[in-house]
């Protein structure tokens, strides 16, 4: 029995050190310095990125995710590309010109008159919310406890749990920062806090997830460029699948020909890598936020 107890309490220890190292491991590779992508690499990423979304037309234009359909309205102004362009107005034709009440026209237009009755709108996600009143300026909306909790930039600290918290409150803040809705200095203090937030959670948070990608898209967006460091960049364009889009899922080990045990959403998970439209809305935007600056 003693014996028996010293081998388990031995494998422990080595279970223990290998876990620990390797950890740290990925910590350094997720921290280290590197030189930062060239244009030529950024342009080869986006045009990548366009094409996954060119050679999914048919399906992607079935997801009325109306954030993803803003991500590629933004990403088509700043790069002027015609297939982006293209698809956009393929959304607009289908979702937003046949729809006159769409509440989340408020994101594509600043003069939409789309209707906000907050009780209406009780059981889109409490991030959705705050986005419209961003977008909107609604008085409604916004004395509604729900967005007026997401005003502080410690409403993240009750919800831990939730790895796109941050990113998500980050999102609102810069819909209320363009339309110069509410009280913009307290905007730009919130928007400063969680840029701090979010470059902490990358630095320790290394699994190569969709909320990675949405960590430094949202870092880039709200002008604190110069707070990424180049790995993180650098992950992200190894992260880019073959096909051209990004999966949002890194597998560590192979159980299949198809499945993997890997990084997900929710830690880990057994699963497919698989480019999505999620993920690779993101990673275009991103790519185009980067070339737009390489180009100044």
């Amino acid at each position: 029995m003693i014996k028996k107890t010293r081998a388990l309490l031995f494998s422990f220890i080595i279970s223990f050190f290998v876990m620990g190292g390797w950890i740290f491991f990925e910590l350094w590779q997720n921290n280290k310095s590197v030189e930062p992508p060239n244009r030529i690499a950024v342009e080869s990423s986006l045009n990548n990125g366009i094409s996954w979304l060119n050679s999914h037309r048919s399906e992607i234009l079935n997801d009325p995710n109306s954030m993803l359909w803003w991500m590629v309205k933004e990403s088509a102004t700043l790069t002027g590309n015609p297939i982006l362009n293209g698809l956009y107005d393929e959304y607009k034709v289908r979702y937003l010109d046949s729809i006159l009440n769409n509440v989340w026209s408020h994101i594509f237009y600043k003069d939409s008159i789309a209707p906000l009755n907050p009780l209406l709108l009780k059981n889109l996600p409490d991030y959705n919310l705050f986005f419209l009143y961003g977008a909107s300026c609604s008085s409604s909306l916004g004395r509604e406890p729900v967005v007026t909790e997401q005003l502080s930039a410690n409403f993240c600290d009750d919800h831990l749990f939730s790895p796109a918290c941050a990113t998500h409150q980050l999102m609102g803040f810069r819909f209320l920062q363009r339309r110069k809705c509410g009280n913009q200095t307290n905007t730009s203090e919130s928007i400063a806090s969680l840029q701090n937030r979010l470059t902490s959670q990358l630095s320790w948070d290394f699994r190569l997830v969709d909320v990675y990608l949405q960590r430094v898209l949202m870092l880039v967006d709200s002008g604190a460029h110069e707070r990424v460091k180049p790995i993180w960049i650098s992950r992200v364009l190894s992260g880019q699948d073959s096909d051209g889009g990004w999966s949002g899922f890194e597998p560590l080990i192979p159980l299949s020909k198809e499945l993997s045990l890997g990084f997900s959403a929710r830690v880990m998970s057994v699963d497919r890598n698989q480019s999505n439209f999620h993920t690779t809305a993101q990673g275009v935007l991103l790519m185009s936020l980067l070339l737009s600056e390489v180009k100044q």
